[in-house]
């Protein structure tokens, strides 16, 4: 039998790595393009939410980072107007979300620095092997911090996400954090889907009577929940208004 059967001269290595390489591009770009879309979403999202919400600085919503505080300012928002609660969601976000960030890009740093020769350690006189080992327990201890305060950012992010889930669509409000719970990528569609509703009116099981107080609501326009007038009967015994 030929020992040279099945070979091809132009097939090699190089070939093989190039493909992978195209491959990869491929991909990479692939996800890059439907990642950019999905934070087009949610900004838009937010950014008509925060806007017709009467909430200053809705631009945010553009900024990574600080489009965490707008999602709370939402959230405070509806909670306020609907629930007659006063939250600290854009607080609680935007501060995580700058622990977090802040905190990532430590350990990344200082990893990279402590590998960038394959983990090659050169101790001299000012570097000794107890002040590598203190500097690893430091990465290790800041990266379970990172894990917990991520973990944290989580919960409260997906808190938020049910209060503006239900303010504008509470029939189907925990389908909707189910889904983002599960699939994140479904977040900003939700948020885009929601963006031209009207908030719901206020919960009437929250107040006593039946009947927010006077200025609970914010004054009616785009999108705004109108204030609660004989003119616009709204009956707080009907379930269909709740």
């Amino acid at each position: 039998m030929d020992p040279n059967f099945g070979y091809d001269p132009y097939f090699s290595g190089a070939t093989l790595y190039n493909s992978f390489a195209v491959v990869f591009a491929a991909v990479f770009f692939f996800a890059a393009a439907i990642g950019t879309v999905l934070y087009v979403f949610e900004a838009i999202g937010l950014y008509r939410l925060a806007k017709k919400r009467g909430i200053p600085l809705y631009g945010l919503a553009w900024v990574p980072i600080f489009n965490t505080y707008i999602l709370g300012k939402i959230a405070d928002d509806v909670n306020f107007c609907r629930r007659n609660k006063r939250t600290k969601y854009s607080g609680i976000l935007l501060g995580l979300t700058i622990a977090v960030t802040v905190l990532s890009l430590v350990v990344g740093i200082v990893s990279a620095c402590l590998f960038l020769n394959g983990g090659d350690f050169y101790f001299t006189q000012d570097v000794l092997p107890g002040d590598v080992m203190l500097l690893v327990f430091l990465l290790f201890a800041c990266g379970s911090l990172v894990s917990v305060l991520s973990i944290v950012l989580e919960v409260f992010l997906f808190i938020a996400l049910y209060r503006i889930y239900y303010g504008y669509d509470q029939m189907n409000a925990t389908l909707y954090e189910v889904l983002s719970i599960l699939f994140s990528f479904m977040t900003p569609i939700f948020l885009f889907i929601l963006r031209n509703r009207p908030l719901l009116p206020p919960d009437p099981r929250t107040f006593a009577g039946g009947v927010p107080p006077m200025g609970m609501t914010q004054p009616a326009g785009e999108g705004m929940t109108p204030p609660v007038t004989a003119e616009n009967n709204f009956d707080p015994t009907n379930r269909k208004d709740v």
